[in-house]
């Protein structure tokens, strides 16, 4: 218990964490200035613990390990967050099913194959006071394989590449690779909520090269709070964007470009990067006025009123009966029945489940066309002729 408790504060002050691993590469002196701002958590963050901890258990249980420390976390968190619903519980069931799988594929070559679940990872020697968790670990003959479990829905996070993976990936070597000729690393991060599996594969020795020539170098300089800030898609969830230097310099920057006179290279290299750090800009000034004005301080020329609202009815038992004793008929007022959302039927039946029945029924229209990096993992937008499949 006492190594548990040094483990939970050494997770708490710890200032280069690797889930913002991607940020603080990036904008070094950010990592610090996070580390004063106090975590307020938030419900998102809470219904990830809970499905994190369905996966353990559903894990473990596999592994025929005891779950007693796992149920008590779920039932202690189920008291905050409320009783997980069927969907999450399925999104537990398919990811341990996958981990599992990949654990006995790797057993059939080599019966000394090793599989981990909620492993603390040490990782002071790459990212100084860094530690970590990882969801699962698999290790082979000469693989090691990184599984990581996320519930969120908003942003698709991809594996290639991925800082915090890697990170992972340098702990788990050193924990569990030392006995073995681990040539190879596997990277794969399950995202259900959006259908994301990504997977990213590396040799052990580019690894390594990345450690000593990118991250450690880096990591050093962030741990200090020190280096230049930069802007970009990582300011997405930094706790200190608003009032940045760095995305103030983002908006003059965007001011002063000609987007009419540019051409195709210009924009890809000016003006295209600055859309994404421009946008959490104008959120943030959008938020400044907002506390400003809250708080009593006059903003000239705005004011905060309520939002738009939907209506919508809050007792149809009493709105029904007023309405055909109004002499409305029945089937006027009310229309007939009519399925749920496929969000909510997936939810009901479960994904796999839901895919074989619905394949002859469902359809999925084209997405509108989107600017995005070219390493997004989507195919390339093509224009759809309406009359392609027409013989004239």
């Amino acid at each position: 218990m006492a190594k548990d408790k040094k483990d939970a504060e050494k997770r708490a002050h710890a200032v280069l964490t690797p889930s913002s691993a991607s940020r603080w590469l990036r904008c070094t002196p950010s990592a610090v200035a996070e580390s004063k701002v106090t975590d307020q958590g938030s419900v998102y963050a809470a219904e990830g613990t809970l499905a994190h901890a369905l996966c353990a258990e559903e894990l473990l249980r596999r592994m025929g390990r005891p779950v007693d420390d796992v149920e008590k976390e779920i039932a202690d968190l189920c008291k905050i967050q409320g009783e997980p619903d069927e969907y999450m519980v399925t999104c537990a069931q398919e990811y341990a099913e996958h981990v599992w799988g990949s654990y006995l594929d790797l057993l059939e070559a080599d019966e000394d194959t090793e599989i981990h679940v909620e492993t603390p990872l040490d990782l002071d020697s790459y990212a100084p006071g860094s530690f970590g968790t990882a969801d699962a670990v698999v290790v082979g003959r000469d693989v090691l394989h990184i599984f990581d479990f996320k519930y969120g829905k908003g942003v698709e996070v991809s594996a290639v590449g991925n800082p915090q993976m890697r990170l992972y990936a340098l702990g788990a070597l050193d924990e569990f690779g030392i006995s073995r000729s681990i040539k190879t690393v596997c990277m794969t991060i399950w995202q259900p909520r959006i259908g994301n599996v990504s997977t990213d594969e590396i040799t052990v020795e580019e690894l390594d090269s990345w450690a000593d020539t990118y991250l450690k170098p880096l990591a050093a300089v962030a741990a200090l709070g020190l280096g230049a800030r930069e802007a970009g898609s990582h300011c997405r969830f930094c706790k200190v964007s608003s009032g940045c230097p760095a995305l103030d310099r983002v908006a003059l920057a965007a001011s002063l470009y000609d987007v009419d006179s540019s051409d195709p290279d210009g924009l890809a290299r000016t003006a295209l990067p600055l859309v994404e750090p421009l946008s959490l800009w104008i959120e943030n000034v959008k938020s400044r006025a907002m506390a400003w004005l809250l708080e009593g301080t006059k903003v000239p020329g705005y004011k905060v009123v309520n939002g738009r609202s939907t209506r919508k009815v809050s007792d149809p038992v009493k709105l029904r009966t007023a309405l055909i004793e109004a002499g409305w008929d029945d089937d006027a007022v009310m229309k007939p029945r009519e399925l749920q959302t496929i969000t909510a039927l997936e939810k009901l039946v479960g994904k796999k489940k839901f895919a074989e029945l619905s394949a002859e029924c469902v359809v999925k229209a084209p997405g509108k066309p989107t600017v995005v990096p070219d390493t997004d993992k989507r195919q390339t937008y093509q224009d759809i002729n309406p009359f392609a499949e027409i013989e004239f």
